[in-house]
């Protein structure tokens, strides 16, 4: 089994991102989920919202380390290390 890991792009919806406005069809939970039905998907969320009032200043390097930090997190849960 494997992890496929979503990010969506800077100020983008988390999870409208992976949907064709025309037919809907989210390659998410329609096309990954049937391609690979033994991976897992995550999807990582966070604030990057870069234009009106709801803008977020962010450094890049701060949300790549908070997602390794997550997911990191995620796999201890998931795999947990015996003896520690």
């Amino acid at each position: 089994a494997c992890s496929i890991v979503l990010v969506p792009g800077l100020g983008a919806h988390p999870e409208d991102s992976w949907k064709s406005e025309s037919t809907k069809f989210n390659w998410t939970t329609e096309a990954l989920v049937r391609d690979f039905p033994k991976a897992r998907v995550l999807l990582y969320k966070y604030q990057s919202a870069w234009q009106g009032s709801l803008k977020v200043k962010q450094f890049m390097a701060n949300i790549a380390m908070g997602m390794l930090i997550s997911l990191q997190s995620e796999r201890k849960v998931i795999f947990p290390q015996p003896g520690r």
